[in-house]
């Protein structure tokens, strides 16, 4: 076991799911539910455990490479990455790569939310959750620790709102490591930090070479009419709020 990179480690802990999934599963018409099922498909298929590679290069440099693990079951996904893995760096760790290593973890954070916000808003989904960083153990089917709990209660109790809440621990972090990284997070109305996603999301169409224009257009276009269904029930007043949220931090960011 401790030879394995599968132990308990100090994290970067991200839990997240799919708001509406109850109701995809019972009310939406089997050919939309399909759909869902291959974006679940897709996103099981990201599935993987840590590895951790490094290799030293011509330059006299050394270049480390690391997967992260990464778990779902049903609608749910769990992304970690550990801390700064000092036994792999050897003779090249620095206090200056803990500087560095909390950016490049937290723009990964972004790059795999960014893919399955964009995949959900197609289909009219929006995604939450937790982020946290503590003691975990993710490897090998498994995800246990104080890390996990936190990220699932920030998730269930916290983001009742489509948004990433970003635990105190991690912020704290964060800003001892580097306090430029608090660029990929927003404070929310109610005190709370988030991860800032919808960045993400522009950042990758742009990347994909898609027309920003026609892109923020189509987008707008879908989550109004999300909004326009929400109105016209009278027991949806909540997963409107929730919409009308998302549309106003997709605007700032797409604009």
């Amino acid at each position: 076991m401790t030879d394995d990179v599968s132990t308990f480690n100090d994290c970067f802990t991200l839990f997240l799911d799919f708001l509406g999934s109850s109701a995809a599963a019972t009310t939406w018409p089997r050919e939309r539910q399909y759909e869902f099922v291959d974006l679940l498909i897709s996103i099981a298929q990201m599935q993987s455990d840590l590895q951790i590679d490094g290799d030293a290069q011509a330059d006299g440099g050394y270049k480390i490479v690391i997967r992260p693990n990464i778990t779902t079951f049903s609608d749910h996904i769990v992304v970690s990455y550990p801390g700064i893995p000092k036994e792999h760096c050897g003779e090249f760790y620095s206090p200056a790569l803990d500087e560095l290593w909390s950016g490049i973890v937290l723009q990964e954070f972004v790059r795999v939310l960014s893919h399955v916000a964009e995949h959900g808003l197609r289909m009219g989904l929006l995604v939450r959750g937790g982020f946290t960083f503590g003691q975990l153990f993710h490897g090998q089917g498994v995800v246990f620790g104080k890390a996990m709990v936190e990220a699932y209660k920030l998730e269930s109790e916290i983001a009742t709102t489509p948004r990433i809440v970003a635990s105190e621990a991690l912020i704290e972090k964060v800003r001892r490591d580097r306090s430029d990284n608090m660029k990929f997070f927003e404070r929310d109305t109610d005190g709370h930090w988030h991860l800032n996603y919808f960045a993400g999301m522009v950042g990758d169409a742009r990347q994909h070479g898609s027309d920003i224009g026609l892109w923020r257009t189509a987008h707008l276009e879908r989550i109004g009419q999300e909004i326009a269904l929400l109105q016209q029930e009278a027991t949806a007043h909540r997963d409107l709020k929730k919409w009308e949220w998302f549309k106003r931090h997709f605007e700032v960011a797409a604009r």
